[in-house]
């Protein structure tokens, strides 16, 4: 049944989109385009690669055509490109995060997390999306110090409340998740149903 529950807080992460902000060249379009204009463009901007191997808008261009093509693993290499030519480029490190979270590298997604945290210290999403690539890892105490770091800025984050219930009952503390849900409950129908079925 723990299996299940841990499920939960990889739907945060399922639901995780890429930041527009610097991930593409200013010139590029942002309209939505066909699957052959995103080979297109990958094509393209390999070739100005080729000539230039330096130029940080065509890595970030090409890493968003990957990222449509679903080419992940692609999107990650030009993130970390992008990175190592701009190394506090916080939204290149949130989209490689979010593209490692979708070839399941939690691992990777955490440590890119972390960068955006550094840089980023009040943005509490990032905390959340941490915790839940920490709870895919099966390390629900440290992502515990993750909601707990939420919930100190924001004590009624039932989504905070919520998923920490679950990485507390995964560490067996059942008291401190029903604590946790019953918090939760009055506006959360997902923390009223784990109440109803695991604190009774």
């Amino acid at each position: 049944m723990k299996k299940i529950l841990l499920l939960i807080p990889l739907l945060l992460l399922a639901g995780l989109g890429f930041s527009q902000t610097s991930m593409i060249a200013t010139n590029a379009p942002t309209e939505k385009v066909p699957v052959s204009e995103h080979k297109r463009q990958v094509r393209f901007y390999s070739n100005v690669l080729e000539v230039n191997p330096k130029n940080v808008d065509a890595y970030k261009s090409r890493a968003k055509a990957n990222i449509e093509l679903k080419n992940y693993k692609e999107a990650i290499k030009d993130y970390t490109a992008v990175i190592r030519y701009e190394p506090s480029n916080v939204d290149a490190y949130y989209n490689r995060a979010v593209a490692k979270v979708k070839i399941d590298d939690y691992r990777g997604a955490v440590a890119d997390f972390t960068k955006v945290i550094k840089y980023k210290p009040e943005d509490l999403e990032m905390y959340m999306y941490r915790a839940a690539a920490k709870m895919a890892m099966l390390n629900s105490r440290s992502a515990i110090s993750d909601y707990n770091y939420v919930l100190k800025t924001d004590s009624t984050s039932t989504e905070a409340l919520y998923n920490r219930g679950l990485a507390k009952y995964e560490i067996r503390d059942d008291k401190g998740a029903c604590a946790d849900w019953k918090k939760a409950a009055p506006n959360d129908e997902r923390a009223q149903k784990a109440l109803a079925k695991y604190c009774k």
